[in-house]
């Protein structure tokens, strides 16, 4: 007697539904793979159903299209036949972490500081952040040297800055480099001469001719950029990945969702970024995820992209992409 077959999925590979088309995310290879809404349908019945269920659900005209299609699956590593489903569970889509602050972005001016930038450092050190980029306007090198010494023997784990040009520069910044292994990338813009370039971190210290802070403020990430992981994948099933557990600082002190934005939450100089980061005001985008999103919510890709647009809401539910 035969026994009942069913395909399983590796559970890694997730099946995601768009408008016009369906994808399955490979979260072990970082690779996507398109495919027709049909197939993401059979799929769902797949989850349930062993194929000769599925199959007797299928019109005439269409088993070989059915077929077709488990053969393809297979062919591709996509999954494997099984008598024994319930064996294999999903993957867990819980997305946890410890931190109450994964990113900070921060503006400070030596020349005109608006705030205490070690203060601030020290508080986001207090909420675990994971990642800090400091955009850093000096007065001389020294000044760099005094930011790298505030982020050393911190929890972060990585520290980018990006910083005008003085003179001087290319010592410093290949000093701290070196000195400070929390540092993810330096750029220094606004660099007099072209071709620029670190022998010894060549990759890592970037010197940019152009002032970039001049349009820094009016750029989004690209739309043809795909992160696929775990991670990732598993963060953005009940968060916005952008705003979940972000916050900016601007010159002066103002705490915001994004530098972008033009409402703020407060002031660092009178306000604990605690306190700020846990009312629900601040903390609203951080739970709007791409379901959630009517921009986004017919798109296959949506579990990859690094959404940053500026959101409007629309109602207790949805949001939209702002004008």
């Amino acid at each position: 007697m035969k026994r009942t077959e069913y395909f399983k999925l590796f559970s890694h590979n997730i099946p995601v539904k768009g408008k016009e088309r369906s994808a399955i995310y490979n979260l072990q290879r970082s690779d996507i793979k398109f495919i027709p809404n049909s197939l993401f349908d059979v799929l769902e019945k797949l989850e349930t159903q062993s194929i000769e269920e599925v199959k007797e659900q299928v019109k005439q005209e269409e088993i070989i299209i059915f077929e077709s299609y488990i053969e393809f699956l297979i062919k591709n590593d996509f999954g494997f036949l099984t008598t024994d489903p319930q064996e294999y569970p999903k993957m867990s889509m819980q997305w946890r972490t410890p931190n109450k602050i994964n990113t900070a972005v921060v503006e400070y001016d030596f020349n005109d500081p608006g705030y205490s930038l070690q203060e601030l450092i020290h508080q986001l050190d207090d909420l675990l952040c994971t990642h800090i980029e400091v955009r850093l306007k000096v007065r001389d090198c020294n000044d760099i040297v005094t930011f790298s010494e505030y982020t050393k023997d911190l929890v972060f784990r990585s520290v980018s800055l990006i910083v005008e040009y003085v003179a001087g520069v290319e010592e410093v910044t290949e000093h701290v480099f070196g000195d400070n292994e929390k540092f993810d990338y330096i750029i220094v813009h606004n660099y007099p001469k072209p071709g620029m370039y670190s022998k010894k971190f060549e990759n890592q210290i970037n010197y940019l001719e152009e002032n970039i802070y001049e349009g820094l403020h009016q750029r989004n990430f690209p739309n043809n950029n795909h992160i696929v992981n775990v991670k990732y994948f598993t963060e953005s099933q009940k968060y916005h990945t952008y705003y979940n557990k972000r916050i900016c600082v601007n010159w002066n002190g103002d705490m915001k969702n994004c530098l972008l934005h033009a409402s703020d939450f407060g002031n660092v100089n009178s306000v604990a970024v605690k306190d700020v980061i846990e009312s629900n005001e601040f903390k609203e985008l951080w739970n709007v995820n791409p379901d959630r999103v009517i921009d986004y919510r017919e798109d296959e890709l949506r579990y990859s992209k690094f959404y940053t647009h500026r959101l409007e809401k629309v109602d207790d539910y949805y949001y939209k992409v702002a004008n």
